[in-house]
This record gives structure tokens, sequence and C-alpha cells, in this order.
């Protein structure tokens, strides 16, 4: 993907994510799942500090909907964890992957 192409993408992700605020409230899985998806596209491109923001908006969501041991939950710290990693905060990404471990034990990570 080129930099117009992600540019696009991001304003797509948020169009949508203001949309489905404004219809279903700001506590619904399906918002909790674009805030991800977000977090990932801008993780990708290094805009680690607006990931972040997004993964843990959606982190927020989703404990409040389906509850901390949700592998959907735990897939979102997973990200969180990842971003950290990226931005080479590593103490943030440990602590992530330990609630990750902390919540669900037998949980494989894959942090590549």
């Amino acid at each position: 993907m080129t930099t117009c192409e992600f540019d696009e993408a991001t304003s797509l992700f948020e169009r949508a994510l203001a949309v489905r605020k404004k219809r279903l409230g700001a506590l619904d899985l399906s918002i909790a799942s674009t805030l991800h998806y977000l977090a990932t596209l801008l993780r990708t491109i290094g805009q680690y500090s607006s990931a972040l923001k997004n993964a843990k908006e959606a982190l927020k969501v989703k404990r409040m909907t389906i509850g901390d041991d949700s592998p959907i939950t735990l897939e979102t710290l997973e990200v969180i964890a990842l971003i950290h990693k990226d931005n080479r905060e590593f103490e943030d990404a440990i602590e992530a992957l330990n609630d990750c471990l902390g919540l669900n034990p037998l949980l494989h990570l894959d942090i590549g």
C-alpha cells in the first residue's frame, strides 16, 4: 500500500467509527472492532501514539461489553503489546503481555 492508500484507509475507518458511535453509542462491540482494526492500521504505518489511543479505547469497550477473559479482548491486549514493542517501549510491552497471560495462562502469543 502507498502512503496515500494508508491515509485513505485511515480516513474511512475514522468515518465508519464516527457513524457507528452516532448510531450505536460508544459501548458497542462493533465500535471496539473498528477501533481495534484502526489501531492495527496505524501501527502498520508507524503512528504509534494514535494506534495506542485507539487500541486502549477498544480494550475499554471490550472489557465493558464482553469481559476480560474473552479471546477478542485478549487480542486487543496483544495489539497493545505489539504497539509498545514496535515503539521500543519494552517494559510496557511486557506489562501488556503479562496482562494477557494473567487473564489466560494457556494463551499462545505471537509477538513476532
